[in-house]
């Protein structure tokens, strides 16, 4: 999933046009944004690649089931929550799919306010997901830092110039600025006074 900005989206899985058009149509009437998907399949294939939003999951499919589709999610690291619409004689599988991962279930026939109550929760968790994943990410780029490139950091988190470094580390400036370029590239930072918050948030940075 990627993590642009801009209006959430809610991407219907559901075999049967009828549905489909009618869950756009009371989408469209709230403005939320939509996309419709004849098969699991047709979903699937470019899942990675949806802008954020949530998953209108039908548990009846004809290629696969709601809980197959959880499963491939799953393996493949999506983190688009998933509300499952169901028929009563199915609640008892979407039960077994929130424990799958699932954030919420509607049965059929359901009402406007319920679709709509059911996405918003599952927009909010899609929301702290994505914040989640984005603060994990930038912790796991800390990790890609050299030994050499977190005594730089320190010396730079004491108030040190490029200068001033270098004489430390008994290094040329030139060799001081690169190690700041590539702190600031592999840290995806706007420049190091960034790089700096997010290795003291890291707790990288040595106790000054």
């Amino acid at each position: 999933m990627s993590e642009g900005e801009g209006p959430l989206e809610v991407y219907i899985v559901d075999d049967d046009p009828a549905i489909q058009t009618t869950i756009r149509l009371m989408l469209s009437r709230a403005e939320i944004k939509s996309r419709a998907f004849q098969s699991a399949i047709q979903f699937l294939d470019c899942a990675a690649e949806l802008p954020s939003g949530c998953v209108l999951l039908d548990i009846r499919l004809p290629e696969m089931d709601g809980l197959e589709v959880l499963d491939r999610l799953k393996l493949q690291g999506i983190l688009l929550p998933v509300v499952i619409v169901t028929g009563f004689a199915d609640v008892p599988q979407a039960v077994l799919a929130m424990r799958k991962g699932a954030v919420n279930f509607i049965e059929k026939p359901f009402r406007r306010v319920q679709l709509l109550e059911a996405i918003e929760e599952a927009f909010v968790i899609g929301r702290r997901q994505s914040a989640d994943n984005l603060q994990r990410k930038k912790y796991v780029a800390l990790e890609k830092l050299t030994q050499r490139e977190r005594e730089i950091l320190n010396f730079l988190a004491r108030g040190l110039q490029s200068k001033m470094v270098a004489f430390e580390l008994g290094i040329s400036i030139r060799t001081v600025e690169m190690h700041r370029a590539n702190i600031i590239e592999k840290l995806k930072a706007g420049n190091i006074a960034q790089a700096l918050l997010l290795a003291r948030e890291g707790g990288i940075l040595d106790d000054l």
